[in-house]
C-alpha cells in the first residue's frame, strides 16, 4: 500500500508553512510504527520551496538469520549489511520468550545500542585525561584518542533499510540497527577463523570496587552455537590469539569500563560492572579489537543511590507465583532424571505456565530502556527521545523494592 499526500505550493503572499504543517502532521500519523519508510525528512519538510512529498511506504524486511528470545538477525547471508532488529519480547528465568511484551523495549533498546557504539567510536571522549588513571595502556589510549573505538555498527534504519538522521530517529524512534556481518569461527573448520570481523569465543567481564581507581578485568570462554569451548586458552587459540593479544584485551575492556563509568555518571548513574564482547580483525600480527555486541542494561550493571536499573523489576513481578515455584520444582526433577528439558517437565507434568505481568510491572520495565535513552540523549546529544518517559530520579525511585521503599 502506498499513500502519497499532495499539497500544492502556495503562490506568492500565500501561506506556504501551512501546507507543510499539514504535510508533517500527515507523516506523523502515518509513518509509526517506525519500520515504515518516511520519505520526508525535517529538513525537506521545513524548507522554503514548494512541498509536495509525504511519501509513506511499508517495507517488507528482509528474512531472519538468527533469532534470540528478545532480537533476531536479518539479511542476506554474507551480503552487507545485517539488520539487527530489536523486539519487545523478553525473557526471565531461562524461560525463553515470555507470552507477552514490553511496548516501548525495542525502540530502547535500539536506541541505547545506537548510542553506545557511536559515543565509543568518536575519538572526541577518549580525550579527557581525567577520566583514565596513569596506569591504563597508554599505547592502547593513544589509538582510541586518534580513533576511537571500532565497532560494527553502520547506524539506525528506517523502514527504507538506510541510516536515519538524528532528528529522524527523535521523531519516531526506529527499532532497527544496520550492523556489519560479523563471523563465528566454526568448530570444525580452522580456516573460518582467519577472516575479517570474527567474533571471539571469549567475553570481556569487569567490575569497579568501591575504592578502586581500576576495574578488574576478566576473560572468560563463551560458548555460542558455532564454536564450543571450555577454557579461555582454548578459546584463544581457537580465535588465533596470542598471549599478548589476550593483554591487549584486558587492556581494552578496562579503558572502555572507565570510559563507561564517566559518560553514566554523568546523568547520575553508578556503573558496577558489565560484560563486553569483542571481534577481531586485520592480519595475525596486528588485529583490531571491534565492539561487537551493543551495550544497555542487560549487559551494564547500573545503579542510582543503590538501586539497579535493569530488567530485575521483571524477575520481581513472578516472585511468589506458582509459575515460578513450578519452574524450580521442574528444574530439579530434570536434574535428578538427567534430562535437560526442565521446561517440558513444566508445562506438561506440573501443568504451569507463566501469569500476565501487571500493568504497572511492564510499565517500569519499559522505562528502564525508554528513561536512559532519554537521559544520554539529553545528556550528550542535547535532544529530547522518548519524552515521556521517566527522569533518572523518579525510575530509580519506582525501581526500589518494596521492603526499602
Amino acid at each position: 500500500m502506498i499513500i502519497v499526500f499532495t499539497i500544492p505550493a502556495s503562490k506568492a503572499g500565500g501561506q506556504p508553512i501551512i501546507n507543510r504543517i499539514l504535510v508533517l502532521t500527515a507523516n506523523l500519523i502515518w509513518a509509526r510504527p517506525p519500520d515504515r519508510l518516511y520519505k520526508s525528512s525535517l529538513k525537506e519538510l521545513f524548507c522554503p520551496f514548494p512541498v509536495t512529498r509525504g511519501l509513506v511506504v511499508p517495507m517488507a524486511l528482509p528474512d531472519i538469520i538468527c533469532r534470540t528470545p528478545t532480537r533476531s538477525v536479518r539479511g542476506k547471508p554474507g551480503q552487507p549489511p545485517y539488520i539487527l532488529e530489536f523486539t519487545d519480547r523478553y525473557s526471565v528465568y531461562e524461560w525463553g520468550e515470555m507470552p507477552e511484551d514490553i511496548q516501548g523495549k525495542a525502540a530502547g533498546l535500539a536506541f541505547l545500542g545506537w548510542f553506545f557504539f557511536d559515543h565509543l567510536g568518536q575519538a572526541d571522549v577518549w580525550q579527557d585525561t581525567a577520566i583514565f588513571p596513569a596506569a591504563v595502556d597508554q599505547k592502547e589510549l593513544a589509538r582510541l584518542r586518534e580513533k576511537g573505538l571500532a565497532h560494527h555498527m553502520v547506524g539506525l534504519a528506517g523502514g527504507d533499510l538506510k541510516p536515519l538522521s538524528l532528528d529522524r530517529e527523535i521523531l519516531a524512534p526506529s527499532k532497527l540497527l544496520l550492523v556489519k556481518p560479523l563471523a563465528y569461527p566454526q568448530a570444525d573448520d580452522p580456516k573460518a577463523t582467519l577472516g575479517d570481523n570474527r567474533v571471539l569465543p571469549l567475553q570481556v567481564r569487569f567490575e569497579f570496587i568501591r575504592g578502586d581507581a581500576m576495574p578488574g578485568v576478566t576473560i572468560l570462554a563463551e560458548d555460542n552455537a558455532a564454536c564450543v569451548v571450555k577454557t579461555v586458552e582454548q578459546a584463544a587459540e581457537k580465535a588465533r590469539l596470542t598471549s599478548s593479544d589476550m593483554i591487549r584485551m584486558a587492556k581494552l575492556g578496562e579503558l572502555v569500563a572507565l570510559r563507561l563509568r564517566k559518560t553514566l555518571a554523568d546523568i547520575g548513574l553508578t556503573l558496577t560492572s558489565g560484560r563486553l564482547t569483542f571481534a577481531v580483525t586485520g592480519p595475525a600480527d596486528a588485529v583490531t579489537f571491534i565492539l561487537a555486541d551493543s551495550l544497555g542494561p542487560d549487559t551494564l550493571t547500573i545503579e542510582c543511590n543503590g538501586v539497579r536499573i535493569s530488567q530485575d523489576v521483571l524477575c520481581q513481578g513472578y516472585r511468589g507465583t506458582n509459575w515460578l515455584a513450578a519452574v524450580e520444582k521442574a528444574k530439579i526433577l530434570a536434574a535428578e532424571r538427567g534430562d535437560r528439558d526442565w521446561k517440558r517437565i513444566c508445562t506438561e507434568e506440573l501443568k504451569a505456565q507463566p501469569p500476565l505481568l501487571s500493568p504497572l510491572v511492564k510499565e517500569k520495565a519499559a522505562m528502564v530502556y525508554k528513561g536512559l535513552a532519554r537521559a544520554l540523549c539529553q545528556q550528550y546529544l542535547g535532544k529530547e527521545i522518548f519524552p515521556m518517559a521517566w527522569d533518572i530520579t523518579r525510575l530509580a525511585q519506582s525501581l526500589k523494592p518494596r521492603d526499602a521503599a
